[in-house]
């Protein structure tokens, strides 16, 4: 669930919640980006390890 400041529910100018409205999808456009890159990341990983050219060098924390 998002949570939305009481005031900011009552109190905020059109200009306001627009800038809010552009700043979450800059955000999520971000963390998509990230996903999809980290999607890569795993799909090679997992080439890597099959081919078995991959080798940790650090222990993963839990």
């Amino acid at each position: 669930m998002t949570y939305i400041a009481p005031h900011f529910m009552t109190d905020a100018t059109p200009e306001q919640i627009e800038r809010a409205i552009s700043e979450a999808e800059a955000t999520s456009q971000r963390y998509a980006r990230k996903a999809s890159v980290l999607r890569g990341l795993l799909a090679t990983r997992h080439d890597q390890i099959a081919a078995g050219t991959w080798t940790p060098t650090a222990t993963p924390s839990a």
